[in-house]
């Protein structure tokens, strides 16, 4: 009997798992009908009966499960006092940080460089060279800079990153130009990793600088606060 009851509820569960595969198939071939101008990464479940995520374009969307509705905003958890899409916005943006080249970026250690932190950067970027002043603020710690020049919004940028990757310390020099826009020494004529660069934030969808990674793969944008830092570093070591 037991056995019986087993393979039923085993039979159930493959149904309902099956119907809700179905719902979020319909939804997401809904909204690419009627948005055809975002691309339907996936669908989810929320904790919420009847409300679904939806990722697309980067950014977190909600909808019922005919897809008639779209609501762009955020879904908290007031008994927890936290934002479930911030939350989700971590898990669906997180790299596999162990994959990423690290030989192809610049490589700066902090006192005895134990934490680990990746940031794509443009030289020109006015964010960039906040979180510069925010990084002086922390010790102990291993930077790798991935050079991505938004040549689109910074005309000069490439011509910079080069110029710093081809300087004898390119980690001085990227840190001269941020911090007290010192020109870096090199010519720009060597072989640089900038392309593959580019194509590695196509690839895991940065589209601005800074784009700042942990060693969890969790993914901060923007001109981090050095003390939001440090807490995602306190975070890490209290997983360990």
């Amino acid at each position: 009997m037991r056995k019986s009851l087993a393979v039923i509820l085993i039979m159930l569960l493959g149904c309902a798992n099956a119907f809700a595969a179905d719902i979020e198939a319909n939804i997401k071939a809904s909204l690419q009908k009627h948005r055809p101008d975002i691309t339907v990464e996936s669908v989810t479940r929320t904790p919420l009966p009847g409300l679904y995520e939806v990722f697309a374009g980067g950014q977190i969307y909600y909808t019922d499960a005919q897809a008639r509705y779209i609501l762009d905003g955020q879904l908290f958890d007031l008994e927890r006092n936290v934002s479930l899409s911030d939350e989700r916005m971590h898990q669906l943006t997180a790299i596999k940080f162990d994959q990423l080249p690290l030989d192809l970026a610049i490589k700066r250690v902090k006192g005895d460089g134990t934490r680990t932190l990746v940031y794509f950067g443009d030289p020109d970027c006015p964010f960039c060279k906040e979180l510069e002043k925010e990084l002086v603020k922390i010790n102990n710690v291993t930077i790798y800079t991935f050079l991505y020049p938004l040549t689109a919004l910074h005309p000069n940028a490439d011509s910079m990153a080069r110029k710093i990757w081809c300087s004898k310390d390119h980690g001085k020099a990227w840190t001269d130009y941020m911090l007290n826009g010192i020109q870096p020494t090199g010519t720009g004529d060597c072989a640089t990793p900038i392309e593959k660069t580019k194509a590695i934030a196509l690839r895991i969808k940065i589209d601005g600088t800074p784009a700042v990674f942990f060693a969890d793969g969790q993914r901060l944008p923007g001109a981090v606060p050095a003390e939001i830092i440090e807490q995602h570093f306190a975070q890490l070591q209290a997983k360990k």
